[in-house]
């Protein structure tokens, strides 16, 4: 996997309903928040907009997420 800088500590993994179609998963750390990939995990980048916080516990991607792009996670 290739990261903007440096690789965060993986704490959880989420996957888009269609990732078979889209390639889009999430990624949450422990202290530098969550990463996004469009690629099938090729690339990760840093999709903090709106965080209180950067140490994520969890992460659910919604079963609309293909109409509503809706993420939800716990901090």
């Amino acid at each position: 996997m290739d990261f903007w800088g440096t690789a965060p500590q993986v704490v959880c993994i989420a996957f888009s309903p269609n990732y078979r179609k889209d390639g889009i998963a999430f990624l949450g750390s422990d202290g530098d928040g969550i990463f996004r990939t469009v690629n099938r995990s090729k690339t990760w980048n840093a999709s903090n907009v709106g965080l209180s916080g950067t140490s994520i516990q969890s992460i659910l991607v919604l079963p609309g997420f293909e109409s509503e792009s809706s993420v939800l996670c716990s901090v």
